[in-house]
């Protein structure tokens, strides 16, 4: 179902910021236009997720006028500085495709004694898709305990192997 929303695409100290060019490295120039659009990239994730919505990858390059992979770029760059946080693009929250940082991060979070539903609501995820997640890693790393191979758990456990690699 279709779903008008409003993004903030620019902020007053964006104008600010763009106007201001450096003198020195050029890459530092670049550095810092990428930093500062990665910032507008979490604004319109969290914008949307705010008013009930989510976007995909290819709608952020669709409105920020960037590659799908430099979108990609910039997510992965996000997770590296920032870890202990999700970011509210749809096929993470739906659950699609093989991005590992939510399992590893739902994985952290349970370690660290937190329960599933205070887990699911820092992580954007339902609370089905934690459970599972859990699930799965607790019974691999009893598997691996016991001296079992990645290739006999993850036909025991029915996942794939490279789902079994990203729990261990």
């Amino acid at each position: 179902k279709a779903k008008t929303i409003y993004l903030p695409y620019i902020e007053p100290g964006d104008v600010e910021k763009r106007m201001r060019h450096r003198k020195g490295v050029r890459t530092d120039n670049w550095v810092e236009s990428d930093r500062r659009e990665i910032q507008q990239m979490v604004r319109l994730l969290r914008s949307a997720y705010e008013q009930g919505t989510s976007l995909t990858i290819g709608e952020l390059s669709v409105i920020m006028n960037r590659s799908m992979s430099i979108i990609g770029r910039y997510i992965k760059n996000y997770y590296a500085e920032h870890p202990d946080e999700a970011l509210p693009l749809r096929g993470y929250i739906y659950d699609q495709g093989s991005n590992p940082t939510h399992k590893a991060l739902i994985c952290t979070l349970h370690e660290r004694g937190e329960n599933e539903m205070d887990i699911a609501r820092k992580t954007n995820h339902r609370l089905k898709s934690v459970g599972r997640y859990i699930n799965h890693y607790q019974r691999v790393t009893q598997l691996m305990k016991r001296g079992m191979k990645i290739d006999d758990i993850a036909r025991v456990i029915g996942i794939a192997k490279r789902v079994v690699l990203e729990y261990t």
